[in-house]
């Protein structure tokens, strides 16, 4: 016996079928806006297609703030901000591809990384899911790179669980300053992504700033459940 995910919101079923988990309590249609595809989470812990979200954390998410990444500085000006992020880890993974591409890119970095917080590192330690999380993109002539990363909280600032995913890695991501603004609603693909980044260089360019568009950074601060009030950033990095 198959089920078929359904998203209900977008009214189309995923392109993926899957066994009827066994003993399942309950499953709930979900829509996945970071990566515009459906998914379910169950009472059993990893049911369901990926990003396998059990009812553990969907709680835990609703039930508590998450702990996000603060900047040590912040100036506000017309329509945008400058922020300094101190020097901090995060945890990592890379990939390179284009536009045609970018679901399964971005879907398989981040189950890496959420593999790693559910207990994939060489202390088989479960970490709470912080924020922001954050996608540096690098131009090139051929193929773009892309390196997805989760903020580690402050209780693993210094001595962070090691992956056991060779493709994973702990990263001491130096001090930076940014030019910024928030927008909210789903960033669906990098096309979104990459049209906030032009709207956002006109602004500094009319307040005569300098940036760099060489790499910038797309970041998401929200669970895919949360709908409304979403916090969407392009950081692009003060020359």
């Amino acid at each position: 016996m198959h089920f078929r995910y359904i998203c209900p919101s977008l009214g189309t079923p995923l392109l993926e079928e899957q066994e009827t988990p066994s003993k399942t309590q309950s499953l709930c249609p979900l829509f996945v806006g970071m990566f515009d595809v459906c998914t379910c989470w169950s009472y059993r812990q990893g049911e369901g297609p990926f990003p396998s979200w059990s009812s553990w954390d969907v709680r835990n998410f609703l039930s508590r703030k998450q702990e996000e990444a603060t900047a040590s500085n912040v100036v506000e000006h017309e329509g945008y901000e400058e922020r300094t992020y101190p020097a901090r880890k995060w945890v990592c993974t890379s990939d390179t591809g284009d536009s045609e591409d970018e679901n399964g890119r971005d879907r398989a970095m981040f189950k890496r990384l959420y593999k790693y917080i559910r207990g994939n590192n060489n202390m088989h330690k479960r970490l709470a899911m912080a924020a922001p999380v954050t996608t540096e993109v690098a131009t090139g002539d051929a193929t773009n790179t892309y390196e997805m990363c989760f903020y580690l909280g402050e209780d693993h600032q210094a001595s962070p669980p090691a992956p056991n995913d060779q493709l994973v890695t702990i990263q001491d991501r130096p001090q930076i300053t940014v030019f910024t603004r928030t927008v909210g609603g789903y960033m669906r693909d990098d096309e979104d992504w990459l049209t906030e980044a032009a709207r956002l260089a006109q602004i500094l360019e009319a307040g005569g700033e300098t940036f760099s568009l060489d790499s910038m950074y797309w970041v998401g601060y929200d669970a895919p459940f949360k709908f409304w009030h979403r916090r969407n950033e392009v950081w692009l990095l003060k020359n």
